[in-house]
């Protein structure tokens, strides 16, 4: 984590994808960060923080409880994308990533039904 905290440090805008060298910093977050500076980092934080909000409003405002029981398990699995993203880089394996991506999907569809 050291490694990539001085290079962001040396690189605040990032290095670019793919301009960090090989080095693994096994968090998502901190690779985020030394790609794309601290502002795709602001960026990325603030359409996790709106998905989560998105996803809390539609739980609230669904009365079916499958429905509910399903926008809860995609709650859940963000939850669980930012827990495990701050020890692994869940973006760089193309089938973590992609339910990632999935769940988001699910869950704007879930809100464009109601």
């Amino acid at each position: 984590w050291q490694t990539a905290i001085q290079y962001f440090v040396q690189h605040p805008f990032g290095a670019g994808l793919g301009g960090y060298p090989t080095i693994n910093p096994h968090n998502a977050l901190l690779l985020l960060l030394v790609h794309t500076g601290f502002i795709g980092v602001f960026f990325f934080l603030v359409l996790l923080i709106k998905m989560l909000i998105y996803c809390w409003r539609i739980y609230l405002a669904t009365q079916d409880l499958a429905a509910r029981n399903i926008i809860l398990a995609i709650l859940c699995g963000f939850l669980w994308f930012f827990i495990h993203s701050q020890a692994d880089n869940i973006f760089i394996d193309d089938n973590i990533g992609m339910l990632f991506w999935l769940e988001t999907g699910l869950i704007f569809s879930f809100g464009k039904s109601l």
